[in-house]
């Protein structure tokens, strides 16, 4: 991704509005809309921001009028990158955390282009809806790898954004490849469409040859080194 990237603020692209004082919407059909909520506390690796239609009694709703926006939020905030923005301050590592309005208004944002951003936001809608199957028995086991194997690529397009002079120094980019195959698949929001696009990702994951995990093997390795780095270093 050689574009230019903006930084700004959670609060700039959606309100943050508690959830005691704030009833869900409903459209004129008498459906109650979707709507981003996040929760008092978080903890990484569980469900965290996610949209929801009942009515919740603690934590945060983030309202905009452009749902790209929410996604993004959200594909941001579910990453480890976004927990650590919201960490406690005694917890370095950002593995849990009370989320204060506050703390959310002011997590650093980096907007992309629209076509990666949008690319980001298809991953977030398939880590959702892979999460929410309902299976049983040894289906199970195959769901919770897909949805930590997927949450990991998002792991690594986060940190691809956020540290965007780190990946291009050794020439490793997860977001590229990703965001091609997610364009050749049609580049939609329709629910079938991005189902297709997660069928066809986890059939070419197999592939010696797939960019995005011939990447990602790479953004492992540089990232473990860059983390052992730091702690030698203190």
């Amino acid at each position: 991704m050689k574009e230019e990237i903006k930084k700004c603020t959670l609060s700039d692209l959606c309100q943050v509005i508690g959830a005691k004082t704030y009833i869900l919407p409903v459209s004129q059909a008498g459906r109650v809309k979707s709507t981003l909520h996040v929760p008092n506390r978080f903890e990484m690796g569980k469900p965290f921001a996610r949209f929801v239609t009942d009515q919740q009694e603690n934590g945060f709703y983030l309202l905009s009028d452009h749902r790209s926006d929410l996604l993004y939020c959200s594909f941001v905030l579910n990453s480890g990158v976004g927990m650590i923005f919201l960490r406690d301050d005694e917890d370095l590592v950002g593995t849990k955390g009370t989320v204060t309005k506050k703390k959310l208004e002011n997590v650093l944002i980096y907007q992309i282009p629209e076509r990666y951003k949008k690319a980001c936001n298809i991953l977030e809608l398939i880590i959702t809806r892979v999460n929410d199957l309902n299976v049983e028995g040894d289906a199970v086991v195959a769901r919770d790898a897909t949805v930590s194997f997927l949450r990991d690529m998002r792991g690594y397009i986060t940190l691809e954004i956020y540290m965007k002079a780190v990946f291009e120094k050794r020439n490793v980019s997860v977001l590229d490849p990703w965001t091609y195959f997610v364009e050749e698949k049609g580049n939609s929001y329709r629910v079938d469409l991005i189902d297709d696009v997660f069928i066809s990702f986890y059939k070419s994951v197999s592939d010696p040859d797939n960019d995005i995990m011939d990447a990602m093997k790479k953004a492992k390795l540089f990232v473990w080194e860059l983390g052992e780095s730091i702690k030698t270093s203190k």
